[in-house]
């Protein structure tokens, strides 16, 4: 299936999260992928939704941590799509179970899934020359990985 996403920018977090306890987080990832990949996180408000329950996708068990402000991310299981961007890139849209819904105040709500991460091998941004509101296409591989 073929995406047009638009550029956005992130919270951060990501860059954050893979770095922790000397980048223990991205060096799980790219064990789990077998390839090395940037820490940090393309963000695409895509035109649907992404359909995570029928696109093939690996998956791994990510551990647990802890950032410096005491943000505590607990063990989940993350997947992961293979997708090629912008008929060029290998990359991975990349999903830890159980992101569809969040709570605030104790109120669960369901996330918007047109909006994925990507990690890749390159810093997609300085490799494509991306900025914000670009328009990029993302296709899944819906064979097995």
């Amino acid at each position: 299936m073929i995406y047009n996403g638009t550029v956005r920018s992130g919270s951060g977090k990501a860059s954050k999260v893979f770095v922790w306890n000397s980048r223990r987080r991205i060096n799980e990832i790219g064990r789990a992928l077998h390839e090395k990949v940037v820490p940090g996180t393309l963000n695409l408000l895509l035109d649907k939704r992404f359909d995570f329950d029928n696109h093939a996708y690996w998956q791994a068990f990510i551990s647990d941590g802890k950032l410096k402000d005491g943000t505590l991310f607990k063990p989940k299981i993350c997947r992961f799509y293979k997708c090629k961007l912008m008929d060029k890139l290998d990359v991975w849209v990349i999903k830890f179970d159980g992101g569809e819904q969040k709570y605030t105040k104790g109120v669960k709500y369901s996330v918007v899934t047109n909006k994925v991460e990507i990690i890749s091998q390159y810093n997609l941004r300085e490799k494509l020359n991306l900025k914000n509101g670009d328009i990029i296409t993302l296709e899944t591989y819906d064979e097995e990985i």
